[in-house]
């Protein structure tokens, strides 16, 4: 086996819990982001027992609930710190690691009067960093580290933008690096701001974000914007953080500061900065847009990007405009909402890099990768820096798991633990798992985990023991024997032909190797007859006629001996001057001599095949043919069940996958019966049909369709109920799979049909012939608008009719 192991190195990311009526406590939790490496991006989480009325207007606020499961869902934290008195029962039920907000640096309370972080990376080794690229020899154009004096009006506000540090830090830096790096102490001045905001200007924020990369999720948005705000309001200065921290450039204008000719002037040269033409098409441009906050008015907001008359150039070529107007706040919280409205946070990472996999098996010796600036071992207890893993292997013999579950259940950490030496030091997160480190310079051994294995847990954990079952059990012996390489099945001759050597009397299942080499010559390439010999797909032998019963028999190499009894009368007759007359033939071995197409599993393997070779956007672990059985002794059953994750145009969403295969029979009424109890306990789940027969027949459409039907209905982020699924021999013998292998039989129709769920929708159009379930809803919402509508015609003219009375 071999594939590629990627590493990526990132700071690690906390996420502040904070009291949004608190300022003290949106105070804490900024003060100590100013102090980690990477804190300008650690998102300020607000925690309500009831959400404000105006938290997204004009529509009824979420549930407090579901506001903090949101932005840990947007931003990923390793860690989770409390900068509030109590928190809420739900948030310890999140399963991430809670620290109190003192817990995160050694304050010099201790006997060697040492300060350092107990987690993370801290200014210190950022500063000393700093040092080494810039001061440690004279340079022309340093930049320049500064410390702020903030202003005690609004300093709440100031703080927001150019970070603090606690008396503890700021006490050491002035102390032991001020003269180093040359130290200056600014004075915060309104007045003077566009020097303050300079490029080469480092303030304590600023300085977190020293030697980051970045990888931008949010597709082709703009990231430039003017956050029109009440800096009064603490809300307004969350938002305002987390805008940032989301990785967008932002340039906060308070309306208290409406009329300041220094930030007119910064907004006017940020908006004409950021109007530049798209790289690939010039005659489209970018341009920033004004973001109006929940506690300010559009109006307001219009009037002020009015008065700066920014206007275009007649003579510029493209006459578009330099600013948007975004009357509503980005939607961090709201899975649906976040990647439509630009708000998927980028990756933040220092280093990446890949490691090359060769002739292993499913174990690796790992030396996880951290900043050279960095001691490899350094005071406190806790996580200091955070690998993100990712891996693609080929040319293996089983199924190793792509995605894993982001539930911390019992059963699947005690899998990870069971696999690693340190289970506690990991977390699953949006790109995969996540290694926390403590020590840099440890290697460790790392296996690499089952899919069956995966699967097995997250079931576990949802109250279902599970086990592979026969056809599982075959399925994954031809994956083994074909190393991975699946794709050689997709051949509809090929599966006939081992049908038939594997069908009938004892008589007709070898053929002789004369005829087999001609066969599978016709039937694909010139390789493919030495291919399916080397992957031990048939074994040779000679067919012998018994001098007794006058019966032909097969021998296998092993088998022939001096004497030789045949099966047939079971007596013993010499091998010599029979094998000699014999004739040499194959037969089919292990799992591929089973009939019924090994029980299946060919369809099965093509339709992993289909998942995991032909859609490059799709991650996935899959579990071949189990059984699941929960406490209550329901039975589920499947052909396979996937853990999927996709990303596409900067949006990943993750589900789970039940299928139900055919090869060439037709799916029956216990089938059916299975997949209903199957999106009955799995709501959100796709089913799958997959049949290797072009079409289906019309005992099947229609209840396939009834099924399609019923899991049509709106679920929750446009997505359907359980939507189903149909992949017919087109799409699992295809060499592209979906919607080119369309392009034959239905032109351009379904060309710019992408990802998984468009594509499960497609083939119920193409083979259920139903319309696009997003049509489905359309007519749904115009009943409803429709009932509204007369409803509401009828309280006008009881109301007219009341008001006619004398």
């Amino acid at each position: 086996m071999f594939g590629t192991l990627e590493l990526k190195s990132r700071p690690l990311k906390f996420g502040f819990l904070v009291d949004p009526k608190r300022a003290g406590s949106i105070r804490k939790a900024i003060e100590l982001s100013s102090t980690f490496w990477g804190g300008a991006y650690n998102p300020l989480i607000p925690v309500y027992k009831r959400a404000p009325k105006n938290w997204e207007k004009p529509f009824k606020p979420p549930k407090a609930v579901d506001i903090v499961r949101g932005y840990i869902k947007a931003f990923d934290p390793d860690i989770l710190v409390q900068c509030t008195k109590t928190l809420p029962n739900y948030i310890n039920d999140l399963g991430l690691e809670i620290v109190q907000s003192h817990e995160l640096w050694e304050t010099g309370n201790n006997p060697d009067k040492e300060v350092f972080p107990r987690y993370g990376i801290g200014i210190f080794e950022v500063l000393n960093h700093i040092y080494s690229e810039h001061f440690r020899y004279q340079e022309k154009y340093p930049p320049k580290i500064v410390l702020t004096t903030i202003p005690r009006a609004n300093s709440l506000f100031w703080i927001s933008v150019f970070g603090v540090l606690p008396k503890y830090i700021a006490t050491i830096i002035n102390a032991g690096y001020k003269k180093a790096l040359e130290i200056k102490n600014l004075k915060i001045d309104i007045s003077k701001l566009d020097t303050a905001l300079k490029g080469n200007v480092f303030f304590p924020r600023r300085i977190t974000q020293y030697d980051l990369n970045f990888y931008k999720r949010s597709g082709f948005r703009d990231d430039e914007c003017v956050f029109f705000m009440d800096f009064t309001n603490n809300l307004d200065l969350i938002d305002y953080w987390n805008l940032r921290a989301l990785g967008r450039h932002v340039i906060p204008m308070p309306i208290q500061f409406k009329d300041e000719q220094s930030l007119r002037k910064i907004v006017t040269n940020f908006v004409r900065a950021s109007r530049r033409p798209l790289r690939h098409n010039p005659k489209i441009y970018n341009n920033a847009s004004f973001i109006c906050s929940r506690n300010s008015t559009m109006e307001d907001m219009q009037v002020y990007a009015t008065s700066l008359n920014i206007k275009v150039d007649p003579k510029d070529p493209v006459q578009e405009a330099f600013y948007s107007l975004q009357h509503w706040y980005p939607r961090i919280w709201n899975d649906w909402a976040r990647n439509k409205d630009g708000a998927e946070a980028d990756d933040i990472y220092h280093e990446e890099k890949d490691i090359d996999l060769s002739e292993i098996e499913d174990k690796v010796h790992i030396r996880f990768i951290h900043p050279e600036f960095t001691e490899p071992y350094f005071g406190g207890d806790g996580a200091k820096i955070a690998n993100e893993i990712t891996f693609r292997l080929y040319g293996a013999d089983k199924l190793f798991a792509q995605v894993f579950p982001k539930s911390s259940g019992e059963h699947f950490n005690r899998l990870i633990g069971g696999l690693i030496a340190h289970h506690q030091e990991w977390r699953v997160g949006r790109n995969g798992l996540v290694k926390l480190m403590q020590h840099y310079e440890r290697t460790e051994s790392w296996t690499i985990p089952a899919a069956q294995d995966v699967f097995a847990a997250w079931m576990k954990d949802l109250g279902y023991e599970t086990k592979i079952s026969t056809p599982g059990l075959l399925a994954r012996q031809i994956f083994s024997q074909l190393e991975g390489s699946i794709r050689t099945l997709a051949n509809e001759d090929l599966l006939q032909l081992l049908e038939r050597m594997n069908s009938g009397n004892d008589e007709g299942k070898e053929l002789p190797v004369g005829e087999l080499k001609t066969r599978l010559q016709n039937i694909g390439s010139k390789n493919l007859y030495d291919y399916l010999l080397s992957k031990g797909v048939f074994r040779i032998g000679v067919k012998i006629q018994c001098s007794n019963c006058q019966r032909h028999s097969w021998y296998s190499l092993d088998n022939i001996k001096d004497s030789l009894t045949c099966p047939k009368c079971l007596n013993n007759f010499p091998a010599v001057g029979h094998v000699d007359k014999g004739n040499w033939c194959y037969k089919t071995t292990g799992a591929f001599s089973l009939p019924q197409y090994a029980d299946g599993a060919y369809c099965v393997l093509l339709a992993l095949n289909f998942f995991d070779d032909h859609m490059h956007s799709l991650k996935v672990t899959p579990a071949l043919s189990f059984e699941a059985r929960d406490q209550k002794k329901i039975q589920l059953e499947a052909d396979f069940g996937i853990l999927w994750q996709e990303s596409l145009f900067g949006e990943s969403i993750e589900g789970v996958i039940f299928g139900e295969c055919k090869t060439f029979g037709s799916f029956k009424q216990k089938d059916y019966k299975k997949m209903r109890l199957i999106a009955k306990r799995f709501p959100g789940s796709i089913l799958a049909f997959c049949t290797m027969k072009d079409s289906l027949t019309k005992p099947e459409i229609k209840e396939i369709t009834k099924i399609a039907k019923a899991g049509r209905k709106r679920w929750k982020n446009e997505r359907p109920l359980n939507p189903v699924l149909i992949l017919t021999k087109n799409e699992l013998t295809s060499m592209f799979g979906a919607p080119i292998c369309w392009n034959k039989k239905h032109g351009k129709k379904y060309d710019r049909v992408y990802g998984l769920l468009e594509i499960a929708d497609a083939t119920q159009q193409i083979y259920l012939n139903l319309p696009s379930w997003h049509e489905d809803w359309q007519k749904e919402y115009e009943e409803i608008r429709k009932k509204m509508q007369e409803k509401q015609k009828q309280i006008d003219t009881k109301n007219q009719s009341k008001s006619k009375k004398p």
